[in-house]
């Protein structure tokens, strides 16, 4: 399908830059004006509208199929302007197979990270077992060099009673792995879930064993928390971030706190990334809605919009090494489009925790593209 996006303002995650202009998607891919020769097969007046690369969720769970509380990221993200997730870590050693052979044929891309644990992350009141034998068992290399181009990074979740005794070591293990996988040729980033700290964990503790390119998820969270006594982001957060260290939201339901994350806008320490961790029990609950949605929240907590796209766009595609695929308007790039309207609405978002932002204006998604097809189209835009 060619496609030719008109009069839209063009908002490129890349460089934050943003002007009046048309998109171009010929065979699947953005092309040049001169390259989409003939008649489109859809023309699409975008006037009003941001017009930006299709969106990521990087943390998500999305393996439906086997992971109790997975959800269809084909029936979730396209009305959210998304066509590329990130599953942390619903997959292990043993169901890693079955989680990606259930998506395999899903219009939505899904990438992986793999939980080095039996069947990967278990839900509440079970939990998974952080042994460290799982990170160096050979099924991690087999499912590596299978799923080379889909499974991009190792998860491990800390805190929370979650480590069993083993403290550290597990993590200690997954760097191991990382830096053994990368000699062969892999991608591998390491996002380290960020829960309650365990007795004797502190959160330099965690971050110390975290280099450029990986991610600290969670990060607005309440019950521990980045910041020192005083309210200021705590200096190991700061020197983390200075090398390299990703911070994502992934706010879900009870991972994230508005009175944190304002507190954290307020000293300059914006997200790095804006995710969802949605599972199917949260799916358009009022407390996480979806990723335009917690989108939305951010730009109405005073975050610029460039920065709030850039955070659901390129930066997880630069993280997760997938920008060939995902997350920027780049000629011959897949042709993943998300157009967007700025909408007046007055609306008051509210955590679980008592936690409130007055909203008046909201992120609402007119068409999302992918590949070149249409995969949404809200009534308003034929």
């Amino acid at each position: 399908m060619n496609i030719v996006i008109k009069n839209g303002t063009i908002l490129d995650p890349k460089t934050k830059t943003m002007r009046e202009g048309d998109i171009y998607v010929r065979d699947g891919v953005f092309c040049e004006p001169k390259e989409h020769y003939g008649q489109a097969t859809e023309q699409i007046d975008a006037t009003g509208c941001i017009v930006t690369a299709g969106l990521i969720d990087a943390h998500m769970h999305a393996f439906h199929a086997d992971f109790p509380y997975g959800t269809n990221a084909d029936m979730m993200c396209p009305p959210s302007g998304v066509t590329t997730v990130i599953d942390q870590g619903s997959g292990g050693v043993y169901n890693m197979d079955m989680c990606l052979n259930t998506t395999e044929l899903s219009t939505v891309t899904i990438k992986a990270l793999l939980q080095p644990s039996m069947y990967g992350v278990q839900p509440a009141p079970y939990g998974e077992i952080q042994d460290p034998m799982y990170v160096t068992h050979e099924r991690v290399w087999e499912l590596f060099s299978k799923y080379h181009d889909r499974i991009i990074g190792l998860k491990l979740r800390t805190g929370g009673g979650l480590s069993c005794g083993f403290g550290l070591s597990t993590l200690k293990e997954i760097k191991k792995m990382q830096k053994e996988l990368r000699s062969r040729g892999y991608r591998c980033n390491v996002t380290v879930h960020f829960g309650p700290l365990d007795e004797g964990i502190t959160v330099g503790d965690i971050l110390s064993h975290l280099e450029k390119g990986d991610v600290f998820t969670h990060v607005f969270r309440g019950d521990s928390t980045i910041f020192a006594p005083d309210g200021s982001v705590l200096p190991e957060v700061l020197e983390a971030r200075k090398r390299g260290v990703i911070f994502d939201t992934a706010a879900s339901v009870v991972n994230m706190t508005i009175n944190c994350a304002k507190q954290g806008i307020s000293q300059g320490f914006l997200p790095d990334i804006i995710s969802t961790d949605m599972v199917r029990p949260t799916q358009y609950k009022r407390r996480l809605g979806s990723l335009i949605h917690q989108a939305s929240m951010f730009l109405n907590m005073g975050m610029e919009l460039p920065d709030v796209i850039r955070a659901v766009t390129y930066t997880p595609a630069l993280t997760y090494g997938i920008t060939s695929e995902a997350g920027t308007l780049d000629i011959g790039a897949p042709g993943d489009v998300a157009v967007i309207k700025a909408v007046p609405h007055k609306l008051t978002f509210a955590d679980s925790f008592g936690g409130e932002v007055k909203a008046d204006k909201m992120l609402v998604p007119q068409l999302t593209v992918k590949a070149g097809h249409i995969i949404y189209r809200d009534a308003l835009m034929y």
